[in-house]
């Protein structure tokens, strides 16, 4: 009995550690990145081009990349002897580009469903990734934050627009 109700009480204490909000602004995603939130991280990249041409090739970028819908399907089976269930959820993702005084940060909201449903307590909804772009001494510099697993796709995708490369559109986390 003694073990069951450590196996309890543990599961709760993880659980309870997990159920913090998302980040609702692009600030509190920074903090969060900065603070060490687990799972996450920031990379940086330079570009060899002039602010102004980096800040607007990814607000192009953006634009048509990071303001869609996307529609996920799994199936799963609830254990031995029932039948699988299909579950299919819908991933809203906007993007605001905007100037911040020395620099400009790109901001992607996503949310689940209706983003009212709170599972185990947490919103559905919030900022899921930003990236920031400098002025810096020969071109710009590309300051990424996001989640450590389904982020590197944007990241390379954003640094290809930096860059003047073509407008290729990355899978959305």
């Amino acid at each position: 009995m003694k073990v069951k109700a450590g196996m309890v009480l543990g599961a709760a204490m993880v659980l309870g550690g997990c159920m913090g909000s998302a980040p609702q602004t692009a600030d509190e995603m920074l903090a969060a990145v900065n603070g060490g939130a687990m799972f996450s991280e920031q990379t940086t990249q330079k570009v060899a081009r002039s602010y102004s041409a980096v800040v607007a090739s990814v607000r192009k970028g953006a634009d048509k990349c990071m303001n869609r819908n996307v529609q996920q399907s799994f199936t799963s089976s609830p254990g031995p002897g029932f039948a699988p269930v299909r579950q299919t959820m819908n991933f809203y993702y906007t993007t605001d580009v905007r100037s911040r005084g020395k620099f400009t940060e790109v901001a992607m909201h996503k949310r689940i469903g209706n983003g009212g449903n709170n599972i185990l307590g947490m919103k559905q909804e919030g900022i899921a990734y930003v990236a920031d772009i400098h002025p810096v001494s020969g071109g710009a510099e590309l300051k990424f934050y996001g989640g450590k697993f389904g982020y590197g796709p944007i990241n390379k995708a954003v640094a290809q627009w930096a860059e003047g490369g073509a407008i290729r559109c990355p899978d959305l986390p």
